[in-house]
Order: structure tokens, then C-alpha cells, then sequence
């Protein structure tokens, strides 16, 4: 990323005098040659530049009871691996452009390791390995929150993948207060395709239904109208969600597999986009 900073870089920023002790390979021939004949006398100018820095990355876990979905072992997303896949996604691009990732994990009070690169890759898999879906609702709002607060280092650019179901999505105060600190945040939008994407037709069939944040378990029977009431709402709160992400000019990334090769093709094509100029960070 091109700094407000002089230093080495491709992009000039201005030129200005010579002085004792700088880089003969800056000096600007051309100009140096029209102030000497301005002037009258031997002129030199030299060339600066805006140096380059590596961009920072924030990966932020929601730690919603919605996100403990699902149990190994079930033919549906398991979040918890799907968070894992696309850490690994995210920590090898950074490592290749050599940015720092720092890890927020959204639970109450929030856990933080900074984008200072003190934090490895296997501490932030770790971390992010950890099988706490506890947080209370709000929970997500408050730690980007207090980042945003207390983080003022984390300049423009910052890129912030929100790792979530969405269920209970951000408001939209936190939205714009990332957005007008110029993060360049990227939605990961983690949801089964049968259960929450859609839903299937189980209707009288007796389903064993459990309270993501008790753990309690019973069994319900829906009828014809209550599955296609569920689907219709089930894809209208995408659809909804898609269209905020829209309106505020953020591209997301669908996450729909916890598969390694699928979770590596829903972030190239999330990058495709941006390549072929989808957006810029504003």
C-alpha cells in the first residue's frame, strides 16, 4: 500500500533540492536542467517518493451460539471448521504479501491479538480453534467497537474479514464506523445451504430441533406452511443481507462448505472480482 510517508517507493511525490548526502540515482536530470537554465547556475533536483507499506489484516470470529453449527459428523456446514479453512485462506495471501494478521475473537468481553506480527500462525489458529460459541447478543457490535476505539493505529486500508453466520448481523452504526475509518471490510458470510441458506422440505417429518445457546433438545413436526414460511424468510434475510453489504459498496465472500478446496474457491472468486475491478477501497 502507497504511505503518506517519504521514502522508498514507485510513486512520486513531489521533487525538491538536492542536498549533501542523498541518492545521486534520485536526482531528476530533466528538471535539474531546466532550473540551471532558469537560474543560470548549476541547479540539482532530486525526486521523492511515497514509500510502501504492508497492509494490516484483521480477522474477526463471531462467537454466537449460531456459529457452534454444525456437529462433526452431520452432512451440513460446520462453522467452526469453516472458520479454521478460511483463517488458513487468509493467513497464507497475507504471509505472501507479507502483512501482519491480527485475530478478534467477538465474545464478551473480546480476546485481541494485534496486526503488530508478534502473534504466529499457529498462535492465531489456535486461538480461533477454540470451541467457546458463548457470546451473548451485541456481542459483535462491542468488540469491533472498542477496536475501532482503542486500535487508532489501524490506519485506512485495514483489511477486516468479519467471519459470521450474520444471523444477527452488525448494526448499522458499526458498519459505517468501520467504514469511515476507511477499513476495508470484507464480510465472510458463513451459512448452511439446506438449513439457514433455504430450507428443506421436511414437512411431517418429526425433527430433533436444539436451542443453540441452551444445548436443550426436543422434537417438532412442521406442517406444509410452517417449511414454506421458514424457506421464504430463510432467503428473504440473504437477500437482505446481500443488499445492505450492497448499498454500503462491500463485496462479501459465501462460505457454504467447510471443504479446504471450497473455501479456498469462494476467496479466489472474491479476489477475481476485485482484480477485474469490482471495488477499490474508498
Amino acid at each position: 500500500m502507497r504511505s503518506r510517508r517519504r521514502g522508498p517507493g514507485l510513486d512520486v511525490a513531489g521533487a525538491r533540492p538536492y542536498r549533501d548526502g542523498d541518492d545521486a540515482r534520485a536526482i531528476d536530470h530533466r528538471a535539474s536542467a531546466r532550473l540551471s537554465s532558469a537560474r543560470g547556475d548549476d541547479q540539482l533536483v532530486v525526486r521523492e517518493y511515497l514509500t510502501e507499506e504492508s497492509a494490516r489484516v484483521i480477522v474477526a470470529v463471531d462467537r454466537s451460539p449460531s456459529m457452534a453449527l454444525f456437529p462433526p459428523g452431520l452432512p451440513w456446514l460446520s462453522k467452526p471448521t469453516a472458520v479454521l479453512e478460511a483463517l488458513r485462506v487468509i493467513l497464507g495471501s497475507a504471509g505472501d504479501a507479507h502483512c501482519p494478521v491480527g485475530l478478534l475473537d467477538c465474545r464478551s468481553p473480546r480476546s485481541w491479538l494485534p496486526p503488530d506480527g508478534r502473534a504466529s500462525d499457529e498462535a492465531l489458529l489456535e486461538r480461533a480453534s477454540r470451541p467457546t460459541f458463548d457470546a451473548p447478543l451485541g456481542a459483535l457490535d462491542e468488540a469491533i467497537t472498542e477496536t475501532l476505539q482503542i486500535e487508532r493505529g489501524l490506519h485506512g486500508g485495514t483489511f477486516t474479514f468479519i467471519l459470521s453466520d450474520f444471523i444477527n448481523p452488525p448494526s448499522s452504526v458499526v458498519w459505517d464506523a468501520m467504514l469511515s475509518r476507511r477499513w476495508d471490510v470484507v464480510p465472510v458470510v458463513m451459512q448452511d445451504p439446506v438449513w439457514e441458506r433455504s430450507f428443506p422440505a421436511v414437512a411431517g417429518m418429526l425433527l430433533a430441533v436444539a436451542d443453540p445457546e441452551t444445548g436443550v433438545t426436543r422434537n417438532v413436526r412442521l406442517n406444509q406452511a410452517d417449511v414454506t414460511e421458514r424457506r421464504a424468510a430463510n432467503e428473504a434475510r440473504l437477500d437482505g443481507l446481500r443488499g445492505r453489504f450492497e448499498s454500503r459498496g462491500l463485496d462479501h465472500v459465501d462460505v457454504s462448505s467447510a471443504d479446504p478446496a471450497e473455501v479456498l474457491a469462494s476467496f479466489s472468486n472474491w479476489a477475481l472480482g476485485r482484480r477485474e475491478g469490482a471495488r477499490t477501497v474508498r
